[in-house]
């Protein structure tokens, strides 16, 4: 299991930045031989450009938790 929060600040957003995350994000995955990623308990519901690249990149909502924010996990198939 690895664990990572990343995030793009907000000055940098808009420019690509959080896109290219996911992208390292999920070569890296694949050559750790990950088949399922997991964005778990990271995704905010309530903040759409970040729900928007996740599932732009293949991520799907897959449950969510009752906070404050809104707060979902989301999974990729990369077999």
């Amino acid at each position: 299991m690895c664990s990572s929060v990343p995030a793009v600040v907000e000055d940098c957003q808009g420019r690509g930045s959080g896109r290219a995350v996911v992208d390292k994000v999920l070569a890296l995955a694949r050559r750790l031989g990950r088949q399922q990623p997991i964005l778990q308990g990271g995704v905010q519901v309530t903040t759409a450009p970040t729900v928007h690249i996740c599932e732009k990149c293949g991520f799907r909502k897959v449950g969510s938790q009752s906070t404050a924010v809104g707060i979902c996990d989301m999974i990729i198939d990369l077999t």
